[in-house]
């Protein structure tokens, strides 16, 4: 069951990566010519994060040995990636992406991150 939830955490980094990286990489200027619409690593990002944190918790939910769970701190993480998904899901096909967009994006996976570590 260890290998699992490792594997779990390892793939909601991953996803945290994408989402995170897909924003700063995207946020670069490019000339006039070559703006595109958002990374589509950026909302694949936050469907892989969503389903490894769900399973996480469902596995410390129902695991014996695991540590007791603060849902009020994964419910406001959860709705931090909520906000993410949905910027990132209504301004997908958009070209050029609006700046703040980007902003956004790279801002809430940094908060979401400081959620995690420092709650």
């Amino acid at each position: 069951m260890d290998y699992l939830i490792d594997l779990l955490k390892i793939l909601h980094f991953i996803g945290l990566a994408f989402v995170l990286g897909g924003a700063i990489i995207q946020g670069r200027p490019k000339p006039p010519r070559e703006r595109r619409a958002l990374n589509k690593g950026v909302l694949h990002g936050t469907y892989l994060m969503l389903i490894s944190g769900v399973l996480l918790v469902g596995i410390y939910e129902t695991y014996a040995d695991s540590p007791e769970l603060n849902h009020i701190k994964i419910g406001v993480k959860t709705l931090v990636l909520v906000a993410i998904w949905a910027i990132a899901f209504f301004h997908r096909k958009r070209v050029p992406v609006p700046g703040w967009v980007l902003g956004s994006i790279a801002g809430l996976s940094v908060v979401n991150i400081v959620l995690a570590v420092m709650w």
